[in-house]
């Protein structure tokens, strides 16, 4: 039972409902969850090095990569508890159900009551979203027969931020997904339509034993029904199955606390599949439909199509432009974006139309409301339609950049061989599309800078080269490929081997240590012949990146040219559990040779000589294994076949 007490609970000023004490608790435990995200922050921000990011997106790295991090073990300890206590975790540490709530809270203080839509079909959203974070990746994986080992562990990072997008457009997430779409559609809108974690968490509620329960106390007042935020509807559910059944409750506890007789609690116990045999008196005659599709018919079909249509419209427009609308986003773009092309759509066919509070249509008249809406609707209806355009070109521009992937293998330094009929013809589309992007894209782009680079490279302008991926740099300071291109432009076509360090190091600093520019940092260190930081460097890149072959092999062979070889050999150990390779495979075992382990020598450079059966260099190995180990006579035959070997 509630904790509160009839007396204890302050009533709201003008009505007989309750102030919930359980909602103030409940906030304060929401401001400390944001205490604590502030500091992980803080302690990243002052040490350069924390736990992994707690959030469940994070998880995505076991379904691409098999690797474990901290983000997934919340999330699955996020489901287990969901599958004991109902969905505790969205009402009481969801920080984006903490934003809905605060912008509910100041739309009610201004006299606005967020009116929820009631969409049966964009209730299928989060699955999908889910399904395409979550389950996509492992169904890719199977069809094109990835490896599913484990790929580590990364419990700690050095690059917090990496997985996140840029403070402008977390904020920006964050006012779309947790204050505007409250006013659009209503209390929780972005866990309703958007979601992916909810639809996890909703799923595995159906079977929770903890729940809202009620006694024989209950009156069926409505208190709780009106004071719910998740749109339950509590007083029904109650009254009908004893129990509130709808997977959107998200234990917030306000119902309980609100109710004037304590009549509700959370409790546990057996999970309702049908309707109670001792129904209330005040029960009617049908008890409620058990989930929201059967509940909610308040749109028609017509209107549902337009639901779809226009959010399928508007994700696909969003999602991504400009390299910069993350995945989150562009689900409460295109939520709200939906319900303003219904309202849009209401405008031409109906009578009278409101927007919560606002009157847009009376009488077949538009108001001024109506007027001012539709003014804003069609500028950015404008910016749609430039989004959409944009977002075609970019297809195309990176359809032509990948139609030049087997050129821009073959280039060399002055190659001096002309370009071919269809050769040119890729470049002139590259240019064109990448031309307009740049000429009518709002925002620059280091990417589209980097296809005109290469359009400019493979024509045979060096210097218009350079100068693009400059500015590629100048647009993107975190940008990776460009970086790497530019030193590799620098190291080996200029020759300028201290540039193109300062220009790997720039962006290590920028872009907090990717592999990528870790791992060619190691090359040019090794190449200067500072083994040392060679291998730090190729260590780091490990860190960054666990499954990176080359780092692992490099920094296998940088240890035993040290005289590491012990560890030496341990790489390349871990480098075969990879991939098992002819040269790696004997490799290793010259690492053994060096540490005296013939017999395991002499048995890798065996596996090696299955693996290159023409080359030489694996019978030679074995040779010299025989004959530390006393054994002239098989080292002679060892060395007639390698002899055999070379002459074939």
């Amino acid at each position: 039972m509630s904790s509160c007490t009839t007396e204890d609970r302050e009533k709201v000023p003008g009505t007989q409902i309750a102030r919930s004490r359980a909602g103030r608790v409940r906030a304060l435990v929401l401001v400390l969850v944001h205490v604590a995200i502030a500091a992980h922050i803080a302690h990243w921000y002052y040490t350069g090095e924390t736990l992994t990011p707690l959030e469940p997106s994070e998880a995505m790295e076991y379904s691409k990569h098999s690797v474990v991090n901290a983000g997934l073990v919340f999330f699955i300890a996020g489901t287990v508890l969901t599958a004991i206590f109902g969905r505790f975790f969205c009402g009481w540490a969801c920080h984006i159900v903490a934003l809905q709530d605060l912008c509910r809270w100041m739309l009610l203080k201004v006299g606005i009551r967020p009116k929820p839509l009631r969409s049966r079909a964009l209730l299928f959203v989060p699955a999908v979203a889910f399904i395409y974070m979550f389950l996509w990746p492992v169904a890719y994986r199977l069809w094109i027969g990835d490896d599913f080992s484990h790929g580590g562990t990364h419990w700690t990072t050095t690059g917090f931020w990496d997985t996140f997008p840029p403070w402008p457009i977390a904020l920006l997430t964050f006012f779309v997904c947790g204050f505007a779409i409250v006013y659009f559609l209503g209390a929780k809108g972005f866990c309703t339509y958007a979601c992916p974690y909810g639809a996890l968490f909703g799923l595995v509620d159906k079977v929770a034993p903890g729940r809202i329960r009620v006694t024989d106390a209950c009156e069926g007042c409505g208190h709780c029904t009106a004071t719910c935020s998740s749109n339950v509807q509590v007083a029904a559910e109650v009254r009908d199955y004893g129990q509130v059944i709808d997977a959107g409750c998200m234990k917030c506890m306000d119902c309980v606390s609100v109710c004037p007789k304590d009549a509700l609690y959370f409790g546990f116990g057996k999970v309702a599949k049908a309707p109670r045999a001792d129904r209330p008196a005040h029960a009617k005659a049908d008890p409620v439909p058990t989930g929201k599709l059967a509940r909610w018919r308040e749109l028609s079909r017509g209107e549902e199509l337009v639901l779809v249509l226009s959010f399928a419209a508007a994700f696909f427009t969003f999602r991504g432009l400009y390299g910069a609308v993350p995945f989150l986003l562009a689900l409460g773009l295109a939520a709200i974006l939906a319900f303003i092309g219904l309202l849009c759509a209401r405008l031409l066919t109906r009578e009278s139309v409101r927007m919560q509070a606002s009157v847009l249509k009376a009488s077949g008249a538009l108001t001024g409301s109506g007027r001012t809406f539709l003014c804003c609707s069609a500028l950015f209806g404008l910016f749609w339609i430039h989004s959409a355009m944009i977002q075609v070109r970019e297809g195309q521009a990176a359809g032509s950049f990948e139609a030049t992937q087997a050129m821009r293998d073959a280039w060399r330094p002055q190659s001096g061989a002309p370009l071919t009929r269809q050769n040119a013809a890729l470049l002139e589309r590259l240019e064109a599309d990448a031309s307009f992007l740049d000429a009518w894209a709002l925002i620059p782009s280091a990417n589209n800078a980097r296809r005109l680079a290469w359009a400019a490279l493979l024509r045979g302008d060096i210097k218009g080269y350079e100068r693009e991926l400059r500015s590629a740099i100048e647009r993107e300071p975190m940008r990776i490929d460009s970086r790497k291109d530019l030193a590799e432009f620098l190291l080996y076509q200029k020759g300028e081997p201290a540039a193109a360090e300062e220009t790997l190091r720039a962006g290590i600093e920028e872009a907090g240590e990717p592999a990528e520019l870790l791992y060619m940092l190691g090359v040019l260190r090794a190449m200067a012949n500072d083994p040392e930081s060679a291998v730090s460097l190729f260590q780091r890149t490990l860190e960054a990146d666990p499954r990176s072959l080359q780092a692992r092999e490099n920094l296998a062979g940088m240890l035993c040219q040290m005289g590491r070889l012990e560890e030496g050999a341990a790489q390349y150990e871990l480098a075969l559990a990879q991939r098992d390779d002819a040269g790696t495979r004997l490799l290793f075992a010259s690492a053994l040779l060096g540490l005296e382990r013939f017999e395991e020598a002499k048995t890798q450079a065996a596996r090696a000589a299955e693996l290159a059966p023409l080359d030489p260099a694996p019978w030679e190995l074995m040779a010299e294994c025989s004959r530390r180990l006393g054994d002239e006579d098989g080292a002679k035959r060892l060395q007639s076949e390698a002899t055999r070997r070379r002459g074939a």
